[in-house]
Protein backbone atom coordinates (compact mmCIF):
# COMPACT_ATOMS: atom_id res chain seq x y z
CA UNK A 1 0.00 0.00 0.00
CA UNK A 2 2.23 3.03 1.04
CA UNK A 3 5.65 3.59 1.26
CA UNK A 4 6.60 4.66 4.59
CA UNK A 5 9.73 4.18 6.62
CA UNK A 6 13.06 5.04 4.98
CA UNK A 7 12.40 8.05 3.00
CA UNK A 8 14.06 11.41 4.18
CA UNK A 9 16.26 14.04 2.48
CA UNK A 10 19.65 11.94 1.41
CA UNK A 11 21.85 12.65 4.21
CA UNK A 12 24.44 9.32 5.66
CA UNK A 13 23.28 9.05 9.01
CA UNK A 14 22.06 7.28 12.04
CA UNK A 15 18.34 6.63 13.52
CA UNK A 16 19.75 9.49 15.94
CA UNK A 17 21.02 11.73 13.40
CA UNK A 18 17.77 11.83 11.71
CA UNK A 19 15.59 12.42 15.39
CA UNK A 20 17.84 15.12 16.28
CA UNK A 21 17.66 16.67 12.68
CA UNK A 22 13.85 16.77 13.39
CA UNK A 23 13.46 14.48 9.83
CA UNK A 24 11.14 11.46 10.11
CA UNK A 25 11.55 7.43 9.76
CA UNK A 26 7.91 7.89 7.84
CA UNK A 27 7.19 8.47 4.49
CA UNK A 28 4.60 6.64 2.58
CA UNK A 29 4.81 5.17 -1.25
CA UNK A 30 2.27 6.96 -3.24
CA UNK A 31 -0.83 4.74 -3.76
CA UNK A 32 -0.16 4.57 -7.47
CA UNK A 33 2.94 3.12 -7.27
CA UNK A 34 1.74 0.42 -4.65
CA UNK A 35 -1.22 -0.18 -7.13
CA UNK A 36 0.68 -0.42 -10.58
CA UNK A 37 2.43 -2.84 -8.63
CA UNK A 38 0.46 -4.79 -6.14
CA UNK A 39 -1.22 -6.75 -5.07
CA UNK A 40 0.24 -7.21 -2.24
CA UNK A 41 -0.23 -9.97 1.01
CA UNK A 42 2.11 -8.27 3.17
CA UNK A 43 3.32 -5.47 4.22
CA UNK A 44 5.52 -5.81 7.41
CA UNK A 45 6.94 -2.31 8.01
CA UNK A 46 4.06 0.11 7.62
CA UNK A 47 3.23 3.06 10.03
CA UNK A 48 0.98 3.15 12.71
CA UNK A 49 -1.06 5.68 10.68
CA UNK A 50 -1.73 5.19 7.05
CA UNK A 51 -4.28 6.34 4.68
CA UNK A 52 -4.36 4.11 2.03
CA UNK A 53 -3.53 0.24 2.59
CA UNK A 54 -0.79 -1.52 1.07
CA UNK A 55 -1.69 -5.14 1.62
CA UNK A 56 -4.08 -7.27 2.82
CA UNK A 57 -2.37 -7.94 5.96
CA UNK A 58 -0.80 -4.99 7.21
CA UNK A 59 1.89 -4.72 10.79
CA UNK A 60 2.22 -1.52 12.23
CA UNK A 61 5.85 -0.86 12.97
CA UNK A 62 7.28 -0.81 15.57
CA UNK A 63 3.94 -2.27 17.25
CA UNK A 64 4.08 -4.75 15.20
CA UNK A 65 7.48 -6.06 14.86
CA UNK A 66 7.44 -7.07 11.29
CA UNK A 67 11.12 -8.35 11.87
CA UNK A 68 9.69 -10.98 14.36
CA UNK A 69 5.95 -12.11 12.81
CA UNK A 70 6.21 -14.11 10.13
CA UNK A 71 5.85 -13.58 6.71
CA UNK A 72 3.41 -14.71 4.28
CA UNK A 73 2.90 -14.39 0.62
CA UNK A 74 3.84 -11.46 -1.19
CA UNK A 75 5.57 -8.37 0.44
CA UNK A 76 5.34 -4.77 -0.55
CA UNK A 77 8.44 -3.71 1.81
CA UNK A 78 9.80 -0.16 2.63
CA UNK A 79 11.39 -0.56 5.26
CA UNK A 80 12.38 2.24 8.07
CA UNK A 81 15.87 3.60 7.64
CA UNK A 82 16.65 2.63 11.57
CA UNK A 83 16.20 -1.17 10.69
CA UNK A 84 17.12 -1.07 6.78
CA UNK A 85 19.22 -3.70 6.63
CA UNK A 86 17.35 -6.34 9.00
CA UNK A 87 14.30 -5.84 7.05
CA UNK A 88 16.49 -6.38 3.77
CA UNK A 89 18.04 -9.44 5.14
CA UNK A 90 14.20 -10.82 6.24
CA UNK A 91 12.89 -9.66 2.49
CA UNK A 92 15.67 -12.05 1.08
CA UNK A 93 14.83 -14.92 3.66
CA UNK A 94 11.25 -14.60 2.58
CA UNK A 95 12.13 -14.33 -1.37
CA UNK A 96 8.79 -12.55 -2.73
CA UNK A 97 7.68 -9.62 -2.72
CA UNK A 98 9.68 -5.83 -3.39
CA UNK A 99 11.28 -3.87 -1.52
CA UNK A 100 11.71 -0.37 -1.97
CA UNK A 101 15.81 0.77 -1.85
CA UNK A 102 17.36 5.17 -1.32
CA UNK A 103 18.97 5.03 -4.96
CA UNK A 104 21.60 7.06 -3.44
CA UNK A 105 22.89 4.56 -1.31
CA UNK A 106 23.75 1.51 -3.37
CA UNK A 107 26.87 0.99 -1.64
CA UNK A 108 24.93 0.13 1.79
CA UNK A 109 25.38 -3.67 2.86
CA UNK A 110 21.11 -3.37 2.57
CA UNK A 111 21.43 -2.73 -0.95
CA UNK A 112 24.07 -4.91 -1.83
CA UNK A 113 22.61 -7.56 -0.07
CA UNK A 114 18.96 -7.38 -1.73
CA UNK A 115 21.25 -6.65 -5.21
CA UNK A 116 22.68 -10.26 -5.01
CA UNK A 117 19.76 -12.37 -4.32
CA UNK A 118 17.86 -10.30 -6.61
CA UNK A 119 15.51 -11.58 -9.14
CA UNK A 120 14.74 -8.19 -11.00
CA UNK A 121 16.30 -4.45 -10.03
CA UNK A 122 14.70 -1.29 -11.11
CA UNK A 123 16.40 1.99 -11.59
CA UNK A 124 13.61 4.43 -11.61
CA UNK A 125 13.88 7.22 -14.29
CA UNK A 126 12.00 9.79 -12.04
CA UNK A 127 12.06 10.15 -8.32
CA UNK A 128 9.13 8.76 -6.28
CA UNK A 129 7.26 11.59 -4.35
CA UNK A 130 6.36 10.08 -1.00
CA UNK A 131 3.40 11.17 1.42
CA UNK A 132 3.11 11.66 4.53
CA UNK A 133 0.70 10.09 7.29
CA UNK A 134 -2.54 12.19 6.18
CA UNK A 135 -1.51 11.40 1.94
CA UNK A 136 -0.57 14.73 1.54
CA UNK A 137 2.24 15.03 -1.32
CA UNK A 138 5.86 15.68 0.28
CA UNK A 139 8.71 16.06 -1.87
CA UNK A 140 11.18 13.63 -4.21
CA UNK A 141 14.11 14.49 -2.42
CA UNK A 142 16.43 11.11 -4.31
CA UNK A 143 16.36 8.42 -6.39
CA UNK A 144 14.91 5.38 -5.62
CA UNK A 145 15.23 1.54 -6.49
CA UNK A 146 12.63 -1.31 -6.70
CA UNK A 147 14.33 -4.28 -6.18
CA UNK A 148 12.20 -8.24 -6.71
CA UNK A 149 12.66 -11.28 -5.20
CA UNK A 150 10.91 -13.57 -7.52
CA UNK A 151 10.01 -14.64 -11.16
CA UNK A 152 6.58 -12.72 -10.53
CA UNK A 153 8.41 -9.29 -8.96
CA UNK A 154 11.02 -9.63 -11.79
CA UNK A 155 8.18 -9.64 -14.51
CA UNK A 156 5.87 -7.41 -12.62
CA UNK A 157 9.41 -4.32 -12.34
CA UNK A 158 9.62 -5.68 -15.79
CA UNK A 159 5.89 -4.94 -16.70
CA UNK A 160 6.04 -1.43 -14.86
CA UNK A 161 8.97 0.15 -16.52
CA UNK A 162 7.28 -0.63 -19.88
CA UNK A 163 3.28 -0.16 -19.43
CA UNK A 164 4.29 2.84 -16.88
CA UNK A 165 7.10 4.37 -18.01
CA UNK A 166 5.73 8.09 -18.13
CA UNK A 167 5.16 7.21 -14.35
CA UNK A 168 7.15 4.83 -12.54
CA UNK A 169 9.66 3.94 -15.42
CA UNK A 170 13.21 3.32 -15.84
CA UNK A 171 16.23 0.56 -16.56
CA UNK A 172 15.42 -2.81 -15.18
CA UNK A 173 18.50 -5.23 -14.48
CA UNK A 174 17.26 -8.92 -14.21
CA UNK A 175 18.53 -12.68 -13.85
CA UNK A 176 16.85 -14.86 -16.43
Amino acid sequence: MAYRFGITPYTPHTSKKVKKAGWSDTYLTPLPLIKALGPFDLDPACPPEMPWRTARRMFHFPKQDGLILPWRGRVWLNPPFSKMKAFAQKMIEHGSGVILLNGRATETRASQLCFEASSAVLLMSKRIRFCDRKGEELGAWFPSILVGFGSEDRDRLYDLSILKRDEFGGTVFKRL
